[in-house]
């Protein structure tokens, strides 16, 4: 049986553990849950570095230690 990625997500926003998850969705093995969280917060990290880029100048000085450059500033 297949399981939506977002199924996975909303069981640990809730609080659920991913023993639970596992326990509810039998077919998807603990290696392939914790793949796929590694993935999802790879993809979250990489977004995360380009909304930095994105802060307004105004907010720039607010927020320590995030580069508030404009894309082409960051070259």
């Amino acid at each position: 049986m297949r399981v939506p990625v977002p199924a996975l997500i909303d069981y640990i926003e809730v609080g659920h553990s991913l023993q639970e998850f596992l326990d509810d969705f039998s077919t998807v093995t603990r290696q392939l849950a914790a793949a796929t969280l590694e993935q999802a917060k790879d993809h979250l990290i990489a977004d995360a570095l380009l909304l930095d880029e994105c802060v307004p100048r105004a907010l720039g000085k607010e927020l320590v230690g995030h580069d508030a450059r404009t894309v082409a500033e960051a070259g």
